[in-house]
């Protein structure tokens, strides 16, 4: 798995966004169809194939820092999706 990138499928938090992208009362269904659509999945397998490549062709000092950068901004993508499961705090 170049990278550590993990691949898409079903998760319990994917089947999670399914579960709400089907529940036409959710105010955020039309995002989370986004994410469940398959097209998205093949999408980001196609992304991943992407970077995997260019990480494999690249030295490794590129390498790691594609791998720092993948890490962070998935850090990030998961403190954005569990914000709102978070208490909000007026500091």
């Amino acid at each position: 798995m170049l990278l550590g990138l993990h691949r898409p499928g079903a998760t319990p938090a994917r089947r999670g966004v399914r579960e709400y992208a089907r529940d036409p009362e959710h105010p955020f269904a039309s995002w989370f169809a986004t994410y469940a659509d398959p097209a998205f999945e093949d999408a980001t397998r196609t992304a991943i194939a992407y970077a995997g490549a260019a990480a494999s062709s690249s030295g490794a000092d590129t390498a790691e820092r594609m791998r720092r950068a993948f890490t962070t901004s998935s850090a990030h993508e998961r403190a954005f999706f569990a914000a709102p499961m978070e208490p909000h705090r007026l500091a």
